[in-house]
């Protein structure tokens, strides 16, 4: 598999941490692995790690278990390159002001989408009228909402999407399903949101990394087509906080799991579908390296 001639990949989740502790301080949050101790995950690097594999731009994503919800290192980043760059930021809807903290980040630079997450025990905004409040500040603001839930959430999210179609969601990891060996069951909750035009799913290497053991992510990726369709499909790396050995290990998964697509199929799941949803331009120039292939 290969990407059409010209074409670009755009990485749609990806983590960044400074190593200027100084001037962006870390509030470990035990959200996730400790990835960020080893340093050298700045936003150079890892861009430089990504155009290696042939992907030429990235979607960074804060690291809510690194920086909690100061959001001003991926905002700085974005803000100082725009082309290569944008920048989903976290808010909390619980948090006291956050209609407001949506507004204001989103008048920045180089932020795209707003993720909003319940995997959290203290998460208590799902299904009330914070869900409404947070989506109505998206909405004025015109940003993506990237939402980081598990499927038992998405019945209760359904109501908020139907009274804001023009929102687009973003699904975190496919939110996280449970799987019946390579495939969901029928019964999936995401399966319930596939009549949303708005809804889009991001298969990242979370997904991807367990399938390869059980003869890779092919039957998995068929399944998100057949309910969604490649025009609502997202893929991102999720590096470096999924472990691999290698960047294009991460994105040798996602080659693997999207062999059985066409060439305009791929295009759209590798860097069109981002580039509409995070403000990309509208054609992005080949990396030096290798193409994703």
């Amino acid at each position: 598999m290969t990407l059409p001639a010209g074409s670009a990949a755009i990485d749609a989740h990806v983590h960044v941490a400074s190593d200027d502790e100084d001037r962006y301080p870390r509030h470990p949050t035990g959200m996730a692995s400790d990835w960020w101790r080893r340093g050298r995950y700045q936003v150079d690097d890892v861009h430089g790690t990504l155009m290696e594999a042939g992907v030429a731009q990235m979607v960074i994503v804060q690291a809510a278990g690194v920086y909690d919800e100061d959001n001003r290192y991926v905002v700085d980043m974005a803000g100082q390159h725009p082309e290569s760059v944008r920048a989903v930021v976290v808010v909390d809807p619980d948090a006291p002001g956050a209609p407001a903290t949506i507004t204001e980040l989103a008048s920045l630079r180089g932020v795209a989408g707003v993720r909003c997450m319940a995997v959290r025990p203290s998460a208590t905004w799902v299904g009330t009228t914070r869900t409404d409040e947070a989506f109505a500040s998206a909405a004025e603001a015109g940003l993506t909402v990237v939402l980081t839930v598990f499927g038992a959430d998405l019945r209760l999210l359904r109501p908020t999407m139907e009274r804001f179609p023009d929102v687009r969601v973003v699904l975190d990891h496919c939110a996280f399903p449970a799987m019946e060996g390579p495939t969901m069951g029928p019964d999936a909750p995401l399966r319930a949101l596939a009549d949303l035009p708005q809804v889009t799913v991001k298969i990242t290497s979370h997904n991807l990394g367990p399938l390869a053991e059980a003869g890779g992510g092919r039957p998995f990726v068929e399944q998100l087509v057949g309910w969604f369709g490649t025009h609502r499909m997202l893929w991102g790396s999720d590096y470096p906080q999924t472990p691999h050995d290698t960047y294009a290990g991460l994105a040798g998964l996602a080659v693997e799991a999207f062999t059985d697509l066409v060439p305009h199929e791929v295009a759209a799941v590798l860097g069109d579908n981002t580039r509409h949803l995070f403000g990309f331009a509208a054609e992005a120039s080949s990396p030096d390296g290798p193409p994703l292939a």
